[in-house]
């Protein structure tokens, strides 16, 4: 098998599994819970000390994944991190590779301290009635 064929078949488990996770953890959905504002999300941890000049754009960035929402608006709210790091002056493969990293690492399936509404516990996924 070439090297190409590996990663290629890497990704392809990677992506399964992630669908299998999204599924299984959809069956946890809890209803009514209220926030508890934890720790800086992965913007403001991870992102901000390696482009500085995303700063301002975390801080609106992590307030809004506290919360979470539905679906599209954290579709909405990747892109505006996105649409903001170009403003700020990165590059724009950079900005591409960023907005596909919060896509990929922001799920509300997988119990991280990022999440989308990591301000609440883990189980929520998305919830519409906000």
């Amino acid at each position: 098998m070439t090297r190409k064929e590996m990663v290629f078949l890497v990704i392809i488990l990677f992506f399964t599994f992630m669908y299998m996770w999204y599924l299984t953890a959809s069956q946890f959905y809890v209803k009514n819970y209220e926030p508890v504002l934890k720790k800086e999300g992965l913007c403001s941890k991870v992102i901000s000390p390696i482009w500085k000049k995303v700063d301002k754009c975390c801080l609106s960035y992590d307030e809004k994944y506290i919360y979470g929402g539905s679906e599209n608006f954290r579709k909405t709210v990747d892109y505006q991190i996105k649409t903001c790091a170009l403003k700020q002056g990165i590059e724009e493969k950079s900005t591409i590779a960023l907005f596909y990293a919060v896509r990929l690492l922001g799920t509300p399936y997988i119990d991280t301290p990022w999440r989308w509404g990591y301000g609440y516990d883990f189980g929520g996924g998305y919830r519409d009635n906000l």
